[in-house]
């Protein structure tokens, strides 16, 4: 009998043990899934460097003349903020870009003028020299790389630069005018952004900007109405707070 009650609380104890071993696996099981890292919140400040291209028209001059491929390099600095909900990520972000998008034509002609020979050459200059943009920034982070679309404002500074010379009789008579103006429009793009360190983030994305119109030489020319769009691919590096 002794020998019979001794087996059962044996058996009885190794039951118990096989239930507290499993219950740890079925707990695990119905746990709830971890909630996502929040590692995009906070403020950032960086550099940025990139090349852009696109489009300036000038319909003063002849529309070959005045439809000019401007493209370049540039460089500059931002400054946002990220609030990360989930998975999800907005924010604001404002930046500011040096550069030189650019494009030139030169025409040359040649005649005769009280028996001598007359010969001239003009050269239009246009040049993108800044760009800035304030947008909003709205992704979904797959935890350490974060995928967004961007919009807003978008401003720069453009110059045009008018440049001639003739010689006549030996003598050569030049001449230059400049006018510049700040332009705005609008702007969208895409990216994304990878967290190297939890301060450390580096970034490459493509803007488009349509700066809209703007007229030159002070308003005298009514016509000269100048359109500029361009195009931006570009790598940063950000330091987030």
């Amino acid at each position: 009998m002794k020998k019979i009650l001794i087996a059962a609380v044996a058996v009885a104890g190794l039951s118990s043990s096989a239930f507290a071993a499993d219950l740890p696996a079925r707990t695990a099981a119905n746990a709830p899934a971890p909630v996502a890292k929040d590692i995009w919140s906070g403020f950032y400040v960086g550099a940025n460097g990139g090349y852009g291209w696109g489009t300036e028209k000038d319909p003063y001059v002849t529309p070959v003349i005045g439809n000019f491929g401007i493209s370049g390099g540039l460089y500059g600095i931002q400054a946002g903020y990220n609030h990360q909900i989930g998975k999800y990520v907005v924010g604001v972000e404002a930046d500011y870009a040096w550069g030189n998008l650019s494009d030139s034509f030169t025409a040359a002609a040649a005649t005769s003028f009280n028996g001598s020979a007359l010969s001239a050459a003009a050269t239009i200059k246009t040049e993108l020299t800044s760009l800035g943009t304030v947008r909003v920034r709205a992704g979904y982070a797959f935890d350490n790389l974060l995928v967004y679309a961007t919009g807003g404002y978008a401003y720069g500074n453009n110059k045009i630069t008018v440049s001639g010379s003739a010689t006549w009789q030996g003598a050569t008579w030049s001449a230059q005018a400049g006018n510049s103006q700040t332009h705005s429009g609008w702007v969208i793009g895409a990216g994304s952004e990878y967290a190297f360190t939890r301060n450390i983030t580096g970034k490459i994305e493509y803007l488009h900007a349509d700066l809209g119109k703007e007229t030159y030489w002070g308003g005298t020319v009514v016509a000269d109405k100048v359109s500029v769009k361009t195009d931006l691919v570009r790598v940063g590096l950000n330091y987030k707070f």
